[in-house]
Formats: C-alpha cells, sequence, structure tokens
C-alpha cells in the first residue's frame, strides 16, 4: 500500500491521481505535500500559461517601444521644420519658409 500520492493509470489509459495527502486530495498535484510530480497535461498547462505570460510581457515591451519610437519621430519632424525656418531666416528668402512635408 503507497504511503504517499502517486499517479496510476485509469481504464482509458489517462493518468489519474491517487491523493495520500490532505493537501493534494483539496489543491491537486500542485500542493503536494509528498511532493509527487505534476502529470503530463498540468506540466503542460503550467508550460503554455508561462508562455502566455511572457507573450504579453513582450506585448507590453513593443507596445511601450512604438509610443516611444512615435514620440522621437514627431520630435525629428519638429525638429526639422524649425532648422527649415532657420535656414530660410539665416538666408534671407521669406519664399525659402515651407511647412515640413513639401
Amino acid at each position: 500500500m503507497p504511503t504517499r500520492c502517486h499517479w496510476m493509470a485509469g481504464p482509458g489509459g489517462e493518468a489519474v491521481l491517487v491523493p495520500e495527502c490532505i493537501g493534494c486530495a483539496v489543491y491537486g498535484p500542485t500542493r503536494c505535500t509528498c511532493d509527487v510530480p505534476e502529470s503530463r497535461i498540468e506540466a503542460a498547462e503550467r508550460g503554455r500559461r508561462e508562455a502566455e505570460g511572457q507573450v504579453q510581457r513582450l506585448r507590453k515591451a513593443r507596445d511601450r517601444r512604438l509610443v516611444q519610437q512615435q514620440q522621437e519621430w514627431r520630435h525629428r519632424q519638429r525638429l526639422s521644420r524649425r532648422i527649415r525656418e532657420l535656414e530660410a531666416q539665416l538666408s534671407g528668402d521669406p519664399d525659402a519658409v515651407q511647412p515640413f512635408g513639401r
């Protein structure tokens, strides 16, 4: 007779957890005090959750970089416009001052 939690093959061949501790009986293998390993399904689900978390972190970082890139682009546009205005003033040609993008 086992004295700690263990996995057995069920009637359909699936893995069935047989709990022997209260942590496992109430919360499943993640709270087992016998240190029973996770089933393949639970391990795969945990891996999927971790991967989804990483994807979310990467998306947030991408979005932050995109916002920063847009801000830098607008700043460069303003600087370019100002440079052209100053160059036109230095040249003394009033027709040389044109809005950005023309």
